[in-house]
């Protein structure tokens, strides 16, 4: 079992991780709305000022995503 930066443990199929990089490009486009930018660090910063704005929930699939994607970025 893989362990996410949290501690939690993670089970990732090939479809959850395309609805990460789904639920990233749409952070990507609402930084950009806000005029945050959409580079990773610009997203993650609008990303971090939006939490009043969600449920737990969402932030966790929100957060699962920038890790997600982030990974996949540093591996290539």
């Amino acid at each position: 079992m893989v362990r996410d930066c949290t501690g939690r443990t993670v089970t990732k199929t090939a479809e959850t991780e395309a609805a990460y990089v789904r639920r990233f490009l749409a952070l990507q486009q609402a930084a950009c709305l806000d005029s945050f930018g959409t580079g990773m660090e610009q997203v993650i910063d609008w990303f971090t000022s939006q939490h009043a704005r969600w449920a737990e929930s969402t932030v966790r699939q929100y957060r699962a995503a920038a890790i997600c994607l982030h990974a996949v970025v540093m591996s290539a």
